[in-house]
C-alpha cells in the first residue's frame, strides 16, 4: 500500500512531526514510533480485522483507525498509515471484484483515501465535509477527488448560515445535516444499484466526531444527539438493506469524543443494530 521510501522516511523525528502536525520532531524517533506509529499500526490491523468481522458477521467496528489523508507516498493531518484502502486490498485477495460503498462524515475530506481509489470500478465515495477545512488546497492531480456524491458545507448548513457565512452553534444547522445525510445516503445506495445491478457488498463508515459543534478542528455545528442520530441512520441503512457494514472513528479533537463514540455504539446496541439477520 505504501511506498518503501515513504516508510523510511517515517524513521525520520522530523517527517513524523511534519505528518503529526505537532511539534514532536526533537524527540528521538524510537520514542515517536513505541508511543504513536507503533498504536497507529496496530490501529490499521484493528481496521483490517473490522472489515474481516463486518462481512463475517454483519457488523465490525474499530475504535481507532480511519486516517483518511495518509496515501501510498505520503501521510497528513495526522494520518500516518492508509488503513482504509490497506483494509479493502486485503479483503480483494479472497474476493477481488468486493463492491465498497465508502461513506465519510469526518469533518475533513477523505482526500488520501480517493487518491489511493481513484479509477477503481468497484468503489463509491459519499463524502460529507466542511468545504474551508484541511485539506485546504485539493491534491492537484485530482482536483474534484472523484467524489460521487459530495454531501459538503454547501447542503448541510441552513440558509441563514450558508448566506452570512457564520458557524455560530444553530439548531437548524443540525437539522439541515441530518436531512440532508438522510436524503443523500439513500439516493447513494440506490444509484450504486443502478451502476452496479447489485447492492454494495460492504458500507465502509468513517465516523468521524469531529463535526461535533464544539470540535474547533472541526469547524461544524452537530450537536451531541445529533452525531448518535447521524449513526443510527447509517447503520440502520445498512441493516434494512442487509448490507455489512465497517465503522472507523477517524477524528475527533475534544475530551468529549471518546464519550461520544461510547454513547453512540451503546445506542446502536440498544436498537439491535450491532447484529444483522
Amino acid at each position: 500500500m505504501h511506498t518503501e521510501r515513504y516508510l523510511d522516511s517515517l524513521n525520520s523525528s522530523g517527517k513524523v512531526a511534519e505528518i503529526a502536525e505537532v511539534p514532536v520532531g526533537f524527540l528521538p524517533n524510537f520514542l515517536l514510533q513505541w508511543r504513536l506509529l507503533s498504536p497507529m499500526r496496530w490501529a490499521t490491523q484493528g481496521t483490517i480485522d473490522a472489515t474481516k468481522l463486518a462481512l463475517a458477521k454483519g457488523v465490525g467496528i474499530n475504535l481507532g483507525g480511519g486516517y483518511h489523508h495518509a496515501r501510498p507516498d505520503a501521510g497528513g493531518g495526522f494520518c500516518f498509515y492508509a488503513d482504509i484502502p490497506l483494509a479493502i486490498k486485503k479483503l480483494r485477495e479472497t474476493n477481488p471484484n468486493l463492491a465498497v460503498m465508502y461513506v465519510d462524515l469526518d469533518a475533513h475530506q477523505g482526500n488520501g483515501v480517493e487518491w489511493c481509489m481513484d479509477g477503481d470500478p468497484n468503489w463509491y465515495t459519499l463524502d460529507c465535509y466542511k468545504e474551508r477545512n484541511y485539506p485546504y488546497q485539493r491534491d492537484g492531480k485530482y482536483p474534484t477527488q472523484k467524489i460521487d456524491k459530495p454531501l459538503t458545507e454547501r447542503s448541510i448548513y441552513c440558509e441563514n448560515c450558508t448566506e452570512s457565512g457564520v458557524r455560530a452553534t444553530c439548531q437548524n444547522c443540525n437539522t439541515k445535516y441530518l436531512q440532508s445525510l438522510r436524503e443523500a445516503l439513500p439516493a447513494a445506495l440506490n444509484e450504486f444499484q443502478q451502476k452496479h445491478s447489485k447492492k454494495p457488498d460492504l458500507i465502509f463508515y468513517n465516523a468521524g466526531t469531529d463535526c461535533f459543534e464544539s470540535d474547533r478542528l472541526g469547524g461544524m455545528n452537530v450537536n451531541r444527539q445529533g452525531i448518535i442520530d447521524r449513526d443510527e441512520f447509517v447503520f440502520q441503512q445498512a441493516q434494512t438493506n442487509n448490507i455489512p457494514i465497517c465503522m472507523t472513528t477517524s477524528g475527533g479533537y475534544t475530551s468529549e469524543s471518546a464519550s461520544l463514540i461510547g454513547a453512540s455504539i451503546i445506542n446502536l446496541h440498544q436498537k439491535g443494530l450491532l447484529t444483522h439477520p
